[in-house]
């Protein structure tokens, strides 16, 4: 055997010896990619699941204080509409003129705290 066909035969030797460490360490790394795309697609879960959570969430609470402030509008308005009716039928009205003045006058102090978000005086 010639000195070219024995390094020839060494460095396939080689190669094959490196192909098996290569081969080896791929293992190890192989199954930390597997573990990390398992604790990936947990974590993909456990969003989705999160954001189902606070999507039914939003859903239960907009809609009932949409009704809410809709109702608050129309005692409002019934407030406002009896504050004008309070006038109107007793301004001058010889019968306890004080306690509906008093009425109209805790009437707007209330609307007006509401209105500034102080909620009740």
């Amino acid at each position: 055997m010639s000195y070219y066909e024995d390094r020839i035969k060494a460095l396939e030797a080689r190669i094959k010896e490196m192909s098996m460490l290569n081969r080896m360490k791929a293992i190890p790394v192989e199954a930390k990619l597997m573990d990390r795309i398992g604790e990936l697609k947990a974590e993909n879960a456990r969003l989705k699941a999160e954001v189902e959570r606070l999507t039914a969430f939003t859903t239960r609470t907009i809609i009932p204080n949409e009704e809410l402030q809709a109702k608050v509008e129309r005692l409002t308005k019934a407030g406002d509409a009896m504050e004008m009716t309070l006038q109107d039928d007793f301004n001058g009205c010889p019968l306890e003129p004080l306690t509906v003045c008093q009425a109209i006058h805790y009437w707007r102090i209330a609307k007006n705290a509401a209105k500034e978000g102080k909620g009740q005086p």
